[in-house]
């Protein structure tokens, strides 16, 4: 009975405050819809070339739903870190941009992305992007093609390096890469051999480029600026790249790095 009491005096209260909600009652303020975000976390994609689930983020900046205009998209690595707070930084930011986090298939950003982010698995990884996700998501939501960016940190930052020395010259699916302190010591020799490849087909890379380092701590320096001194060496047409080392640790660098980049696409 006492257990019975209990549950009716909690329920007589979750009733009264819904019912003033509804009448006014108390000091909330009405939301309009047009000045907060869409967050949706519900999608997943599976795979065609290793039957992985992956799930898909999705941020829709506020004004979405009541606009008509096509926006710039924000490929992500490593949904389960990056998603919440680049979408929140570009909210705070006021950036009118979509960002679309392809997650890992633990929901732990662990162990599928020393498989996917680094070659062979790179290769498959980005097929999987620029076949499968990309195609869905641009047919779903209101993106403009020709302002797509990938970005990825650690791990995702060396996947962001590849997919630019990957890429079709002729058909590249993105305008903008950026590379926040890449794992790069995984596969160096990889990655030079990748980038001579590309010279070989081609002078001319029509992208911005964006790549970021940690001087401190556990950050990736030494292997960062290698990476950067590929391009310089090589000094491609038509590509943009700018190269800083934040003064501070490999996590350290994700927000700060960010805002560089994003108040250069972005103004």
């Amino acid at each position: 009975m006492i257990v019975f009491r209990r549950a009716l005096r909690q329920l007589c209260l979750v009733l009264t405050v819904s019912l003033l909600a509804a009448c006014g009652g108390g000091d909330s303020t009405p939301v309009d819809p047009a000045t907060q975000p869409t967050r949706d976390t519900s999608l997943r994609i599976e795979s065609a070339g290793n039957q992985v689930n992956y799930p898909i983020h999705v941020y829709l900046p506020p004004g979405y739903a009541t606009s008509t205009k096509t926006y710039p998209v924000l490929y992500t690595m490593d949904a389960e870190w990056s998603f919440l707070p680049l979408s929140t930084e570009l909210f705070e930011q006021h950036k009118e941009v979509i960002v679309i986090s392809i997650g890992n298939s633990d929901g732990q950003a662990t162990g599928q992305r020393w498989i996917d982010y680094q070659m062979p698995g790179a290769a498959a990884h980005y097929r999987f992007l620029t076949q499968q996700v990309i195609p869905y998501v641009e047919a779903r939501y209101r993106i403009d093609p020709t302002r797509r960016t990938l970005i990825g940190h650690s791990m995702g930052g060396l996947f962001a390096g590849l997919v630019l020395l990957l890429e079709d010259p002729a058909h590249r699916y993105f305008a903008n890469y950026i590379s926040q302190d890449g794992s790069f010591w995984v596969q160096e020799d990889v990655v030079a051999g990748l980038e001579a490849a590309l010279a070989q087909r081609t002078q001319s890379v029509p992208a911005r480029l964006f790549i970021f380092s940690a001087s401190q701590g556990d950050g990736n320096l030494s292997t960062v600026e290698p990476f950067r001194d590929l391009f310089v060496a090589r000094n491609y047409q038509n590509l943009v790249y700018s190269y800083e080392a934040f003064p501070t640790t490999h996590s350290g660098m994700v927000i700060p790095s960010f805002r560089r980049a994003i108040a250069e696409l972005y103004p």
